[in-house]
């Protein structure tokens, strides 16, 4: 095993391509992996062939934000981590297994190429791109938490369990690429919600609000029973199914050549 046991500060972009497997542990649970400053956020990559394991309490990023993070291996096991980057990609799991358990929290932008099947919720305050697998068992939530602008592009052939939107500020938008689809869809707070291509929900939710508004952008179509609590934005050529039942308690604004 080589063992990565922090705090640690990077100095110049970084890259571990290990033969066996690499243990990211921290055993006075204090510091982490940081940028030597704020101005020079470096790069981490984590490739290891045998696996690789970043313990229960690490903190990838927590003082000094780490540029990109990679994780590469057909083995990936985290438990209750943070991970903070500046720009690019934070978390990538390519042609592997990721799994763990305790909440994953991390700020900036999450890609999965693997297969994600990790125990419990994830937080994320960036863009969320999904070409992987991703296991959408009861009690996987993803939920979206950033400051500013996020975009999710899901894969269209997968039903995720639980996508909450909880954004003081900003907006969330689904690409308009691929189906979004979701067991459960909340809004607890998030200032524009854009649906753009098809979205469909087996169960929506969205707390009330006449500040708060809600999008379906040119083309876009909703196949979801729901109660619209929030004011209702449809652009023009936008289908709304509405053989499951939907009600709306604010203001609606419709554009040209709408079909409900």
């Amino acid at each position: 095993d080589f063992i990565i046991d922090y705090p640690l500060v990077l100095i110049a972009d970084t890259s571990f391509d290990i033969t066996g497997k690499i243990i990211v542990k921290n055993d006075t649970k204090t510091g982490s992996i940081d940028s030597d400053a704020a101005a020079t956020p470096r790069a981490l990559t984590l490739k290891a062939s045998g696996g690789i394991e970043i313990q229960n309490g690490n903190f990838l990023g927590g003082t000094q934000p780490l540029s990109t993070i990679t994780v590469d291996s057909s083995l990936v096991l985290i438990n209750g981590s943070a991970f903070t980057s500046t720009t690019g990609t934070v978390f990538s799991s390519t042609g592997g297994t990721l799994s763990g358990s305790g909440t994953l929290a991390i700020t900036g932008k999450l890609t999965n190429s693997g297969s994600w099947a990790f125990g419990t919720d994830i937080s994320v305050t960036g863009d969320v791109t999904d070409t992987g697998s991703w296991d959408s068992s009861a009690g996987k939530e993803i939920i979206f938490n950033g400051m500013g602008a996020q975009v999710f592009t899901p894969k269209a052939s997968t039903t995720y369990s639980k996508i909450t939107l909880n954004k003081s500020s900003g907006s969330f938008a689904g690409n308009a690429s691929n189906e979004l689809k979701a067991g459960v869809f909340t809004i607890t707070a998030c200032p524009q919600t854009v649906f753009n291509g098809v979205s469909t929900f087996t169960s929506f939710a969205n707390t009330p609000s006449t500040t708060e508004t809600i999008t379906f952008a040119n083309n876009a179509t909703i196949n979801s029973a729901a109660s619209f609590n929030r004011p209702v934005i449809i652009s023009a050529d936008a289908r709304i199914e509405t053989s499951s039942g939907q009600t709306y308690n604010g203001t609606v604004t419709p554009g040209a050549n709408v079909t409900f």
